[in-house]
């Protein structure tokens, strides 16, 4: 996002903000916002493997390896 001639870091985001925009029921429950990751999906996968409840969603700046590069 940009911020006047500033473009806005994933990390300067606010969950809080985020979720209050968010129309769906189930995504938002935790938001986690981060500079860089290998791929997002991956990511969320993996955490989901690890336990994380149904609903996280992870914004990232850049990704090295995922399809959204």
């Amino acid at each position: 996002a940009w911020v006047g001639s500033r473009r806005r870091s994933a990390v300067d985001l606010d969950p809080a903000e985020i979720r209050r925009h968010l129309r769906a029921r189930r995504l938002g429950g935790r938001i986690d916002c981060v500079e860089e990751t290998d791929s997002t999906n991956s990511d969320v996968a993996a955490q989901g493997r690890a336990g994380a409840a149904e609903g996280l969603v992870l914004i990232a700046d850049a990704q090295r390896r995922g399809r959204g590069r």
